[in-house]
């Protein structure tokens, strides 16, 4: 999954899908989308807190 994630994420989950959730120019740079949602499949497919997924991503390099 985290290869398949890493090599297909732009395709699965494009910007242009998200645009609408992300105001331009407003506040400070988002992190991209495709990066928020592998995370939170990754999150769902571990059965992971918020912060047992934040601390996945800060720490394995396969997030």
């Amino acid at each position: 999954m985290f290869a398949f994630l890493a090599a297909h994420r732009r395709e699965l989950f494009a910007d242009e899908l998200f645009a609408d959730l992300f105001a331009a120019g407003r506040g400070r740079p988002s992190v991209p989308v495709e990066v928020v949602a592998s995370v939170l499949v990754l999150q769902t497919l571990h059965g992971l807190s918020d912060r047992e997924a934040v601390e996945a991503l800060t720490f394995d390099l396969r997030w």
